[in-house]
């Protein structure tokens, strides 16, 4: 799609993009093609697809024959997709705030469980974190996830020790996400102010139970171990009041580690032990 014909489709509808709803369409063809190749979609998948805008990418995975759950927030978009839909059994339109949505009722919903599903899409800026710890909690998990992220997102997604931070490791609790292509901003419309990154999460797997005490216990422990990246491991845990020095002391020497070491020096699996041991 050039910028022209897109320009004429927002005129037609009388839509505008806002920028609060971080719409910025992405006009590469070569970008959308690679996306749809890192989904490694086959005929029938079952595919989530969010916020798909005039439908670029949703023309393309319906072009893959998969059958594609579309959920968009913009009234005047959604409209325009419904009136052009083609595939008519293998689009599925829903005009609703993703965040307000029950996930789980969704897809038990509109999709086979049996069979599992994909999601692919572009994804709002404003919204990646809040979406994507949504996401791990749908039952059932998605397979796999191919995202188009902002680029300083997907780094932080896809960061390894000594630079983790608590949304890479929670994403480390199910996949172990890759970097597949950076994007550069000229191939959106409007251009955004930053470039995006294809995010790849495969082969999504629960390593802990999220409907767990353990799991909770675990993300709550991630959170307050970070709670000033600037302070030790062992000062923020001590403040969080919900252990003893003692007892962090002696659990950071059973992991090897010194009471200089910062949160972010820790990988996922040493975070899983640190919690076994802090909470017995």
């Amino acid at each position: 799609m050039n910028i022209q014909g897109l320009k004429k489709i927002l005129q037609d509808i009388k839509a505008a993009p806002l920028k609060d709803l971080s719409q910025n369409f992405l006009i590469d063809d070569q970008i959308l093609e690679t996306i749809i190749k890192k989904a490694d979609l086959k005929a029938n998948d079952q595919v989530l697809e969010i916020g798909p805008g005039l439908g670029f990418l949703t023309k393309r995975l319906l072009q893959q024959q998969a059958k594609v759950l579309a959920v968009e927030k913009d009234l005047k978009f959604y409209q325009y997709l419904k009136k052009n839909r083609q595939n008519q059994n293998k689009l599925v339109l829903i005009n609703q705030d993703i965040l307000k949505l029950d996930l789980n009722i969704l897809i038990q919903r509109h999709f086979r469980p049996e069979i599992g599903y994909k999601i692919v899409a572009n994804v709002p800026y404003h919204i990646t974190s809040r979406l994507l710890y949504l996401f791990f909690q749908i039952k059932p998990l998605p397979q796999t996830m191919t995202l188009l992220l902002q680029k300083e997102v997907g780094l932080r997604i896809c960061a390894k020790q000594p630079r983790n931070n608590p949304l890479a490791l929670f994403v480390k609790l199910f996949t172990q996400p890759v970097i597949a292509e950076i994007v550069k901003k000229t191939s959106f419309y409007p251009e955004p102010k930053v470039d995006s990154a294809i995010v790849v999460l495969p082969k999504i797997q629960a390593q802990v139970d999220p409907q767990s005490q353990k799991f909770k216990d675990l993300h709550g422990l991630i959170k307050i171990s970070f709670a000033s990246p600037r302070k030790t491991l062992l000062n923020n845990l001590k403040n969080s009041q919900r252990f003893s020095g003692a007892q962090i002391r002696q659990a950071l020497a059973k992991l090897r580690l010194g009471p200089k070491v910062r949160a972010q020096e820790l990988n996922i699996e040493q975070y899983r032990y640190l919690n076994s041991l802090l909470n017995k």
